[in-house]
């Protein structure tokens, strides 16, 4: 799977995984997990949860490959913005949300004025293959210890779980035993629910498990960093 897969996905908007209304996960769980600073929303397409972030009195820093995605976001919710070039980036900015269009794993801790504070992933993680998670999530680890921070990163993932045989993602099965594999070396991981229930992805009926899990920071002595 290659940058053009999700680029084709966005020209042909094909973008069945896109919702309309405020993810019930993020809702449920408030305000209570977020930290001070910008929260960053990786590989974000045009998602609405951006939104009620911003609601909270955060700045939202959101990466996405497909600039059709970043436009659209601002467009489709009535929001005025500039565009600018920021190193490999195309920046499109509003006064409480900036996205970044171009490729997450070049985007560096360094590049936003603050440390980020926390992070919402509602999808990013699950629409990679396995052999793309383990550097994604170390991408987390390097703004965990952005030598600026005060306070711990802090983070809220969301990931799935169902039978790989039936279908090969994305959305990828990511269940508990990977994201601990993941993550485990910078975060300490607090699972905050488990839901089974019966759903379709792709016109294929699936028992699927929802996950939602809290993430925090390890300091570099816990972890054994120096």
């Amino acid at each position: 799977m290659d940058r053009s897969f999700w680029l084709d996905k966005w020209a042909k908007n094909d973008i069945g995984f896109h919702q309309e209304e405020f993810n019930s996960h993020l809702t449920a769980e408030g305000r209570r997990w977020l930290a001070p600073g910008p929260v960053l929303v990786p590989l974000c397409g045009k998602s609405r949860d951006m939104l009620w972030l911003a609601e909270q009195g955060l700045d939202v820093i959101g990466v996405e490959l497909a600039r059709e995605a970043c436009a659209s976001f601002f467009v489709e919710n009535g929001l005025r913005f500039v565009r600018e070039r920021f190193k490999a980036f195309d920046q499109f900015r509003s006064e409480t949300v900036t996205l970044w269009a171009g490729d997450f794993f070049a985007f560096q801790a360094e590049d936003v004025p603050e440390p980020i504070g926390s992070f919402y992933d509602r999808g990013a993680l699950i629409a990679l293959p396995p052999e793309m998670r383990p550097a994604y999530a170390r991408k987390f680890q390097e703004f965990a210890f952005d030598p600026r921070r005060q306070a711990p990163l802090r983070g809220l993932l969301l990931s799935i779980e169902y039978d790989k045989s039936a279908l090969s993602g994305p959305p990828f099965s990511v269940g508990h035993d990977e994201v601990e594999r993941l993550y485990e070396a910078g975060f300490e991981i607090r699972p905050l629910r488990r839901i089974a229930e019966t759903s379709s992805i792709r016109g294929v009926e699936l028992e699927i498990v929802e996950h939602v899990y809290e993430l925090e920071s390890k300091s570099r002595q816990s972890d054994g960093a120096v």
